[in-house]
């Protein structure tokens, strides 16, 4: 976007996110986010207006291009193996988005940081709500790209990859001081996954480990502690994203589904398991574990061409928590639970008149 080179960018957004993340904690990653929100969704309205006051037909000709060409097409419906079709991609978001807010500490932390369980569900909501108005936006947005470049010319984006339209775009059809914003929104969109994931990783090494395992000292020590892990996880993130330039791939898009599948680990079956049964013990779970992970390392080698399987790289996760739940549920019959789970399902809450253990399904 700014012709600089690739490996000052990443040096420099990384260091600027590990900065405000180490100093200003999960306060900062939450008002970075709001910002973020703001500019991204105004920009991409202003995109939208923009493109249908330049088209001759207005939005009407986004439309009539669109469908002539298949830009509104769902694709297949077929739940095929070896490729990427609507209901397979579909299945995919359901397992991903359902790992994600049932277990990912990006977004535990946030209900954690509510004020109470009733604003934390009232937070959740709003994100169902506007999350596929949202998405559906952003690729309609490619649409409209589309049929502005059909009707003047694809010459200018000819040598571009698909990623890079949208700047291009930004940069040579809107007034400086908005671009900048709407890059700006860009950069903090990206810059806000980082700082989730930072201040994740830190609060649970801090917490789950040096608090329970080592000797923390205190608040001040524990602190210290996350903040100089929050630094060198940083440093981790900015060899990661050098590593992934070299990486060869149809989109940055494409590249992220394929990662999440390939290293997703089978953790929606594991938070699954623990949350709605109590049968299903450590040693069942860590046995569907281990087989779920050899799974997931012949799909690691099938999508570097090290070995031919007929699944595409997108089944990984999908395949991944079945196989885990598939092996540990039969093994708990084996290998039940024995350790006491009150409180901790969704069988045997005690607060709020929750269900008991009696008569329930196991």
């Amino acid at each position: 976007m700014t012709g600089w080179n690739i490996f000052a960018i990443i040096l420099i957004t990384g260091i600027v996110v590990a900065l405000y993340t180490s100093f200003g904690g999960f306060e900062a990653v939450i008002w970075t986010d709001v910002v973020q929100t703001i500019l991204l969704l105004g920009g991409g309205i202003l995109c939208f207006v923009l493109i249908a006051c330049k088209l001759p037909g207005g939005f009407r000709q986004i439309f009539e291009i669109g469908l002539a060409d298949g830009k509104f097409s769902l694709g297949p419906m077929s739940l095929a193996l070896n490729d990427r079709t609507f209901l397979v991609v579909l299945l995919l978001g359901i397992v991903g988005f359902t790992t994600e807010y049932s277990g990912n500490q990006n977004v535990i932390q946030r209900y954690i940081a509510a004020k109470s369980t009733r604003e934390a569900r009232k937070a959740t909501l709003l994100c169902v709500g506007m999350s596929l108005p949202t998405w559906g936006s952003f690729f309609f947005l490619g649409a409209c790209l589309y049929a502005y470049y059909q009707v003047f010319g694809r010459e200018p984006i000819a040598g571009l990859e698909n990623d890079q339209v949208l700047p291009h775009f930004i940069f040579t059809h809107i007034p400086p001081f908005i671009a900048g914003s709407i890059i700006a929104a860009c950069f903090a969109a990206a810059m806000s996954s980082l700082s989730s994931s930072i201040n994740s990783i830190a609060t649970v090494a801090t917490v789950d480990f040096y608090r329970r395992f080592g000797r923390s000292g205190g608040d001040r020590r524990e602190l210290r502690f996350a903040k100089r892990l929050s630094m060198l996880v940083s440093a981790w993130m900015i060899g990661g994203a050098v590593l992934i330039h070299y990486i060869p791939k149809e989109s940055i898009n494409d590249l992220t589904i394929v990662l999440g599948s390939l290293l997703g680990g089978g953790l929606l079956s594991i938070y699954m398991l623990g949350f709605f049964t109590v049968r299903v013990g450590e040693k069942a779970l860590l046995a569907g574990l281990a087989v779920a992970l050899l799974v997931n390392f012949a799909m690691l080698l099938h999508e570097f061409g090290v070995i031919e399987l007929p699944v595409h790289s997108y089944w990984a996760t999908i395949l991944v928590n079945a196989v885990l739940a598939v092996v540990a549920w039969p093994l708990s019959l084996l290998w039940p639970n024995r350790k006491a789970t009150d409180g901790l399902t969704v069988w045997d809450r005690q607060a709020g008149g929750a269900l008991k253990r009696s008569g329930k399904v196991q």
